[in-house]
């Protein structure tokens, strides 16, 4: 059943047709080391002690556990638990800022500020020590020199000075601990060959541009010890469909649930700065129509958009760095839609953005 508050209370029960517990020995089954009759111990084995993790992990998640049982009739035992109304998406995302992580010192290479806060963003919500390198030769300087060492470098492949893979074989030059540090390509290229040149330039594994919350957490908790059996090859998000339409509205509310509105507005301020910067520099590329300059911007444009849900303009940018690399005739062309999706995109995340800012000043006034 749904509650006012936007989520539903799932029960489930499990009977059996057991001996039976005595009403007097209700009360106390769900304490540590507890059972019902001691003598099951002796002829049956066992502590007592499930019941009671049962018990702390149900209450943990907000919910109630109990029985209801009669002598030489058996038992119903019964959890409920509230659970958020919301798409699969939403829950993957809750799922993985539940899993448990040790405190990492960790550095963000990266020079797209809108990645550095999503990334900065979802790895607040489990108080990581974060630092910022934005480009190659920085990060490798960082890595030599701070202490104590990172446990973790999230390296993006496409930087200024040095890229990725030669900042990473750099790293790995070090002595260790430095040059042991773990490294995770965060990257918009994950075909075979390009998940493969990371792992060969020493990297330990690979998150996929646009950044979803499952992708990240799944791969770290593999890489530190907390993947309880999962399946190694980390969750691969899809790219934004092509026919989802111009904007993906659910990829931004599931960003916002992810990060919170507060750093959801702080994102989009930041993609408004970036293409309020970008627009002169885009018309200046295409009058001399230089593709390959066309490309870099395009590379640096589309997992932004992916991630704050400007769908067309992701597949549009993608698209042109494609044929800004090749030098093809489309390349102009594309350009052109790109600077129109850019505007018509910055106009959209506003009217998001004056939504969550309203959502945000009720919340307050609320409280």
């Amino acid at each position: 059943t749904a509650t006012e508050d936007a989520a539903s209370i799932i029960r489930f029960e499990v009977r059996d047709t057991g001996i039976g517990i005595a009403p007097e020995n209700i009360g106390r089954l769900f304490g540590s080391f507890v059972q019902a009759d001691s003598s099951i111990t002796r002829r049956f084995g066992g502590t007592g002690l499930g019941l009671a993790i049962c018990k702390r992990l149900v209450e943990a998640m907000g919910g109630s556990i109990g029985v209801e049982s009669a002598i030489g009739e058996g038992s119903t035992f019964w959890f409920e638990i509230p659970l958020p109304v919301g798409t699969a998406p939403q829950l993957a995302a809750a799922e993985a800022f539940s899993a448990p992580l040790p405190r990492l010192r960790i550095l963000i290479a990266e020079d797209n500020p809108v990645n550095q806060k999503v990334l900065a963003g979802l790895l607040a919500e489990q108080h990581h020590e974060l630092a910022y390198a934005g480009n190659g030769q920085r990060a490798i300087d960082m890595v030599a020199t701070t202490n104590p060492p990172f446990d973790l470098v999230l390296m993006d492949i496409h930087m200024p000075e040095i890229d990725g893979m030669e900042a990473t074989r750099r790293i790995r030059n070090l002595p260790p601990p430095r040059g042991t540090s773990k490294i995770v390509a965060v990257t918009a290229s994950v075909t075979p060959a390009g998940i493969q040149r990371c792992l060969d330039a020493g990297m330990d594994g690979y998150v996929a541009k646009p950044i979803h919350p499952d992708s990240l957490f799944r791969t770290l908790r593999q890489l530190f010890g907390q993947d309880d059996g999962e399946d190694p090859v980390p969750v691969m998000p899809q790219a934004p469909e092509r026919d989802e339409g111009e904007y993906g509205e659910q990829i931004l509310s599931d960003l916002v649930q992810s990060v919170g509105p507060e750093t959801a507005v702080e994102l989009i301020d930041t993609f408004f700065t970036v293409a309020e910067e970008m627009q002169p520099e885009l018309a200046s590329i295409l009058a001399a129509g230089d593709w390959r300059r066309a490309a870099e911007r395009a590379h640096m444009l589309k997992s932004a958009a992916g991630s704050l849900g400007l769908s067309g303009l992701y597949h549009t940018a993608s698209a042109l760095e494609e044929a800004g690399l090749a030098g093809t005739a489309e390349a102009e062309d594309l350009l052109f839609k790109l600077r129109q999706q850019l505007l018509d995109g910055t106009a959209w995340l506003r009217r998001q953005r004056d939504t969550l800012m309203q959502g945000k000043m009720a919340a307050e006034s609320n409280a």
